[in-house]
């Protein structure tokens, strides 16, 4: 196995721990959604989970699905690289099947996503606005897609960090 291989192999063991995490805390999430799509002025944000065939939504506002394929997603494109991707208008990027599920189906024409990113440095998502209408978005908005991907990956974390403790703290429990 190659090196390129081997770390997706363990960017998608990464997704599936964080995926499998209690989503108790999933209100902290929906308001750093809430705060995206505010902020960009969209109708959709998201938090997405990206494994080798699926994309999850992990908290969505302004679509009814909790999943799709990876192959007709645009956060694939946004896993690939550190920085926010931006794209004004999905009709005009050659990278989108223009007659896809979110292109044709949905109507969504423009697309912006942070990938979340591991404290261990794996893209395993994407913290995204979009709208069914081209679009732009200056720096100030670009800034705080960002921040508020790093905010979310911080709260998943912390999620995850709490359950072990609480397992921690079940399995002290058996032993006595």
């Amino acid at each position: 196995m190659d090196n390129e291989a081997e770390l997706e192999v363990s960017r998608i063991k990464a997704v599936h721990k964080y995926k499998l995490i209690d989503t108790s805390h999933q209100h902290d999430l929906e308001d750093l959604i809430e705060v995206a799509s505010d902020v960009c002025g969209t109708p959709v944000a998201l938090i997405t989970l990206i494994d080798d065939t699926t994309q999850y939504f992990k908290v969505k506002k302004g679509i009814d699905w909790h999943s799709s394929t990876r192959e007709e997603s645009f956060c694939k494109f946004t896993i690939a690289q550190d920085s926010v991707l931006v794209i004004e208008d999905t009709l005009l990027d050659n990278r989108i099947d223009p007659n896809g599920l979110f292109a044709g189906t949905f109507g969504v024409r423009f697309y912006a996503g942070a990938p979340l990113t591991t404290p261990d440095g794996f893209h395993i998502g994407s913290l995204c606005v979009a709208n069914n209408q081209p679009q732009q978005l200056d720096a100030f908005q670009i800034s705080c897609l960002q921040k508020l991907a790093a905010l979310a990956m911080e709260r998943m974390e912390g999620c995850l960090n709490f359950k072990a403790l609480e397992d921690q703290q079940e399995n002290m429990t058996e032993v006595r």
